[in-house]
């Protein structure tokens, strides 16, 4: 997480990625960083316990899939329609 936070922005700013997750499995956590029109990463609000994507349209990811069992990563997968 350490080199997320610190060494790798520079290059994603370089390479203007407009949305940076940060999951800690090991702490349980998820942060959403959204690039602004000022160049800096702010850190996203979550609504209504899913990150809506502002990259990739019609795209959510539900906060409560990250660390659940690996049975609930199917749900998941159906939700998204990818099985």
């Amino acid at each position: 997480m350490k080199l997320c936070r610190g060494l790798q922005r520079p290059r994603l700013r370089l390479c203007e990625v407009r949305e940076c997750w940060l999951i800690d499995p090991e702490r349980m956590t998820a942060e959403f960083y959204e690039l602004g029109e000022d160049a800096r990463y702010h850190l996203a609000n979550p609504g209504q316990g899913a990150y809506y994507s502002k990259v990739v349209p019609g795209f959510s990811l539900q906060l409560s899939w990250l660390f659940q069992n690996p049975l609930a990563a199917l749900d998941a997968l159906r939700e998204l329609k990818l099985m």
